[in-house]
């Protein structure tokens, strides 16, 4: 009897208590390939549903931005005539792609398509005010105030959002 003691058995076999599948793997499967594909499916609606915002809006954005820093505008005339200039700049970027944020006052008033979309006379008059704005940057200092310089570019940026196509 000691030597039964000391001799080890076989476990007995653990299948007849696990539980059977009840579904088969290839149905997991399916569900999962099918719940990736509504996910996917998801995804696709959202990014088609999302509508880039509408040309007209965007403009009217870049105005309420500009209409806004014309306001902060510095009572420092050379400093108003320098944010004024950038501020007018950006706008027509932000409005119509215009590249005038890139490019010198030379490179801007040498290019023919410069503020194309504006009707003639306006773009003359806006033309010749970043011109003087150009001038009033560069020149020996002068008398004026920067709400002088604020309500000049004000009257001017409103001149060319009510003249830009919607």
């Amino acid at each position: 009897m000691e030597d039964d003691a000391l001799q080890l058995r076989d476990l007995a076999p653990i299948d007849p208590l696990l539980p059977e599948w009840i579904i088969p793997w290839w149905l997991w499967l399916a569900a999962a390939l099918i719940l990736i594909g509504l996910v996917l499916l998801a995804i696709a609606i959202v990014r088609r549903s999302r509508k880039p915002p509408s040309l007209a809006a965007l403009s009217h954005a870049a105005y309420r931005r500009a209409v806004a820093d014309l306001k902060a505008l510095p009572d420092d005339f050379h400093e108003a005539v320098i944010a004024a200039s950038s501020i007018l700049r950006a706008y027509l970027v932000e409005a119509s792609g215009d590249p005038a944020w890139y490019e010198t006052h030379e490179e801007f008033s040498a290019r023919e398509t410069a503020l194309q979309d504006l009707p003639p006379e306006l773009r003359t008059r806006a033309a010749d005010f970043l011109n003087e704005l150009s001038q009033w940057k560069y020149d020996r200092p002068r008398e004026g105030s920067g709400p002088e310089v604020a309500t000049r570019a004000r009257h001017m940026l409103d001149e060319i959002h009510k003249a830009r196509p919607a």
